[in-house]
Order: structure tokens, then sequence, then C-alpha cells
């Protein structure tokens, strides 16, 4: 074997390994075995017998292009599946099918209006850019509503099609056919999310509570110890980094916490206590960030050497002793 090829092997086994062991392993498996099982599902004849319109199992949109031509399959229906992310938490999972299938539902109600107003284009133009301007103001909201916003789109866009491959009739089958396939998508997901390795938001809402006490921790011991001494290069590096953690860990509580609301949990602590907690932590976070930008606002104007001379060193007992108190009291918490 070439020297080469030999090295370009063990560095993808050991890509390969690193990426098995690693915490993305267990939601790409499951977000692939829930896209396999939907597309499996798609070529079992028998099962096509029990969808109105078995067309739409395996694809979302099926449109007659030109007489004699064929057909033309967009797959559509497996997007669903996607955008419930299998691979998330309990509570993420469900909250996502849920704003999915809502979406699929508004959707639907288009359908049904384009499709009525296939004689009028122009009134079909004035539907669709309203659904567009309303679904743009999902945007803002964040990524949680995207999937809401675009299978409600895809789902107008496909009365327009299946209405004009079909000569402007309404066929009822075949919308109740799309809404059954995007249901399969979801409890695809669902059931895989559920019975396979399933985390919930609430376990990853206390590590992630754990970690922003953590990074709180640290960072109010850097800034303690900058008032009281000058900072190496590293410790002030720490310092930013630190800083932008925290910032992130304040989206991501309130994200968790949204998450967790979707689960039925066997805790001791109620969605209120874990709502109390992170409201705190969310104030500590913000007190902790402006006295860090008071420790740079120092830096700048000197006036941290005044601080130094006039007072650190009549207090720095007394300093030491709440700096303590507090390592103490965050120890406690963590636990």
């Amino acid at each position: 074997m070439p020297p080469r090829l030999a090295v370009k092997l063990a560095k993808a086994a050991k890509g390969v390994t690193k990426f098995m062991f690693s915490s993305r392993a267990v939601p790409t498996l499951k977000g692939a075995l829930s896209y396999t099982i939907y597309l499996i599902i798609s070529f079992i004849f028998r099962f096509n017998h029990i969808n109105p319109f078995p067309a739409s199992i395996p694809s979302s949109v099926c449109i007659h292009v030109l007489p004699g031509c064929g057909w033309t399959l967009l797959t559509g229906a497996v997007i669903i599946t996607i955008a419930s992310m299998p691979g998330a938490t309990v509570g993420s999972c469900i909250k996502n099918s849920f704003l999915n299938m809502m979406g699929i539902m508004i959707g639907s109600l288009n359908y049904f209006i384009l499709a009525k107003l296939a004689d009028v284009p122009v009134a079909q133009g004035v539907v669709i850019g309203l659904m567009v301007y309303l679904s743009g103001l999902m945007y803002p909201k964040g990524f949680t509503y995207i999937g809401f916003a675009l299978l409600g789109l895809l789902q107008s866009f496909t009365g327009i099609f299946i209405t004009y491959a079909d000569g402007g009739a309404f066929n009822p089958a075949q919308l109740l056919g799309f809404m059954q396939s995007y249901a399969f998508g979801c409890a695809c997901a669902v059931a895989v999310n559920l019975l396979v390795l399933p985390r919930t938001a609430e376990h990853q809402l206390r590590e992630a509570l754990v970690t922003s006490l953590e990074h709180a921790r640290t960072l109010l011991l850097l800034i303690n110890k900058g008032y009281a001494e000058d900072l190496p290069e590293e410790e002030r590096a720490e310092m930013e980094l630190l800083e932008q953690a925290i910032r992130m860990d304040l989206k991501t509580l309130l994200d968790l916490l949204d998450d967790t609301g979707f689960e039925i949990s066997w805790s001791r602590w109620s969605m209120a206590d874990y709502s109390s907690l992170v409201e705190k932590i969310r104030s500590m976070h913000g007190m902790l960030l402006s006295a860090y930008y008071s420790y740079l606002n120092g830096k700048e104007n000197h006036s941290i050497e005044t601080f130094r001379d006039h007072f650190l060193a009549t207090t720095a007992k007394d300093l030491e002793h709440i700096r303590r108190s507090l390592w103490l009291t965050f120890a406690e918490i963590m636990q």
C-alpha cells in the first residue's frame, strides 16, 4: 500500500472513530434512521392503500407537467421529517413537530382556497403574496418557526401545482393524501426520537445551568483577580471567551426552558422552579457582564490603579472573604 494512501486511510479511520464517540453520533443516527423508515414506508405497496392519494407518500408534489411526458416528482414530505429534528431532545422534537403540523394545517387551508381560485389567477397571486408576507414575519422569531413558515408555503404552492395539473379541478382526496403523508413523516420523527436513546430537554437544561454557573464563577474569579493585580494575556483572552460564552448561555437557557415545557417529566422541580432559577441566573449574568465592562473601562482610564492604591490595601481581607464565600456558594449550587 502506498504511504500516502495509508496516511489518508489512517486519518479517515481516526475521524470516523472520533465522530462515533462524539456527541453528534446519536443525533445523526436517529436522523438517518427516521429518514430511512419513512422512505421504506414510501415503497411498501400495501401501505400505500391506506392513503387516498398514494403518490403523496413518496413525494409531496406530483405534477403531470406535459401530456405524454410522465410524472415529475418533487420530494417534499420527507422535509417535515428533517424539520421535526428527530435527533434533538424530546421536548424540541415534539415542539418542532407540533409547529410543523400547524404550518401544514394553515398551508392546507391555503391549498383549498388556491384550488378554488384556480379560475382567477390574480386572486391566487394576492393570496399567495399574503402568505409569503406573513411567513416572512416569522423570520425574526428565530429558527424555531422556520419549519412552520416553509412547510405552510410548500403546502400552499402544492395547491396551485396540483390544481393546474388536474385541469383546474379540486380533488379533496389529494389534499387529504398530502396531509397524511406529512403526518407519517412527523410520526416517524417522533417515534424514533422517543424510542431510540431519548434525551430530555430537562436533563440538557440542568447541564446547561451547571455549565452557565461554571462560566459565571470563573469570570467572577478573573474579574476579582484583575482588580487585585495585572492579568497575563492568557487570562485576559479567557475573560473575552467567557463573556461570549455567557452571552450564548442566555439564549441557550431560554431555548431549553421552552423545550422542557413540551415534556412530561417526573421531577421534583416544576417549570416554575426552573423558570425562577433561569431568571435569577440571567440577572446574575447581567451583573457579571456589567462588572466585566466596568473592569475594561477601568483599564482604559487607569482607575483600577487608583482603586488598588487607595482602597484595596485596607479591604483586602474583606474582599478575600467575600470571594471565598461566593466561590463556596457557586460550588454548592452546582452540586
